[in-house]
């Protein structure tokens, strides 16, 4: 997918210090959530160049493959402010209760969404 080997991939469990080889071109960190969202991916090309694109392109693309919906940053300085994608290319603008996030670790997608 992408241009990228399965066997360029490493997934791991959360983003930290990891010894990289040059054959690692796409680090992918997931760790489980909870809330309306269960799982926390952040994928981040490495050594070699790798041309993803555009970065809604490509989540787009994942959402159609996984048949789910993803959300992306909205550049706010808000945490939580989010754009949200669907399988179909749909995309909104979302907000996270703040409550749920702070308090409580849960991505929950505020009550006036």
């Amino acid at each position: 997918m992408f241009g990228v080997r399965p066997d360029e991939v490493l997934v791991v469990p959360e983003q930290g210090p990891i010894d990289l080889n040059e054959k690692v071109r796409v680090l992918v960190s997931a760790r489980k959530t909870s809330g309306d969202f269960v799982l926390y991916l952040s994928i981040v090309p490495q050594w070699s160049p790798v041309d993803l694109g555009d970065e809604f392109e490509v989540m787009f693309e994942l959402c159609r493959l996984w048949k789910c919906e993803s959300l992306v940053s909205s550049d706010s300085p808000s945490p939580y402010s989010w754009i949200l994608l669907d399988d179909k290319g749909g995309r909104r603008d979302v907000t996270f209760d703040a409550n749920e996030l702070d308090d409580r670790e849960r991505y929950v997608l505020s009550r006036s969404e």
